[in-house]
């Protein structure tokens, strides 16, 4: 009797979870395709609620092994619109593949999204999209992190807001020797293996110390932020197995040394934690309240 009446316990929970969970999903419409030119293919998914008149659109880059769908797959993409209600922003997912980073051009054959994401994609896909945005945000996870930091920091004039969830921003150069990995690895009690396939992607878009130069997000922060910067969300779990709470904690504390609007969040869990409810209150604007994107 106790074990029947502990299933339906939990097939009450299951099944309440997954009634909150088809809330989020009810008024979403997606809508995916592909661009290209001589360079690259792009493919993309844009997410709306009809019944949201919020004219903002969301960029969004998934973390490594994702893809133009993970959106929607992402276990607090309920949490996010249960929060944004029937006020949710377009959200248009941006994918290059599996595993991509916005290099500028650099002696890597797969160099060279970074201009390519500012020059065409955007303009692109908001004119075939039709979409006017009052307000341009970006939010990245992991891999995808990064990639948001880069045009943080490279091109904020683009975003009123950015937010990173455990951002691949770690201490390392991806030519690191091994005695520096190791010490790494014992400093954030991270696991070699995750952290060593991280340092194989950066060195395959960054081969040279000079092209690491022009894209280190520490190094970059340290020459680039000023008060002018939009406000920007950070978090990672305290348990990140491949150690970037190390790398997102001094990013964070940089940019608020360079006067920016900072938000640091070091969350209670593993690869890759994230908070929806604060990431939906953080990409939510009180009316009038900050200049349209150029």
């Amino acid at each position: 009797m106790l074990k029947k009446s502990a299933l339906i316990i939990c097939l009450f929970i299951l099944k309440s979870s997954f009634t909150h969970f088809n809330d989020a999903f009810a008024n979403v419409d997606q809508k995916c395709g592909v661009i290209q030119d001589q360079r690259f293919w792009t493919s993309y998914c844009l997410y709306s609620d009809p019944n949201s008149k919020n004219q903002d659109l969301l960029y969004y880059f998934h973390g490594y092994g994702g893809n133009e769908t993970s959106w929607g797959n992402n276990y607090f993409y309920p949490a996010i619109y249960n929060q944004w209600a029937n006020h949710a922003p377009k959200v248009l997912t941006i994918s290059y593949g599996s595993s991509w980073l916005l290099a500028e051009k650099t002696p890597s054959n797969l160099s060279g999204m970074y201009d390519h994401f500012v020059q065409f994609v955007i303009p692109t896909l908001e004119k075939q999209l039709k979409i006017k945005p009052e307000h341009r945000l970006l939010f990245g996870i992991s891999m995808g992190g990064f990639n948001a930091s880069q045009l943080y920091l490279k091109s904020p004039e683009l975003f009123s807001k950015v937010a990173l969830g455990c951002p691949e921003i770690n201490t390392l150069n991806p030519n690191a020797s091994y005695i520096e990995i190791s010490n790494y690895v014992l400093r954030t009690n991270s696991y070699i293996y995750y952290v060593q396939k991280n340092l194989e992607l950066m060195n395959y878009f960054f081969p040279d110390s000079a092209s690491w130069a022009n894209a280190n997000p520490i190094e970059l922060a340290k020459k680039k932020i000023n008060p002018n910067y939009p406000p920007l969300n950070i978090s990672c779990g305290d348990l990140d197995e491949v150690g970037f709470f190390e790398g997102a904690n001094i990013f964070a504390e940089v940019a608020k040394s360079k006067g920016a609007s900072v938000e640091w969040n070091l969350l209670h869990g593993y690869h890759c934690t994230v908070d929806g409810k604060n990431i939906a209150q953080f990409f939510t604007f009180p009316e009038s309240s900050l200049p349209s994107p150029n």
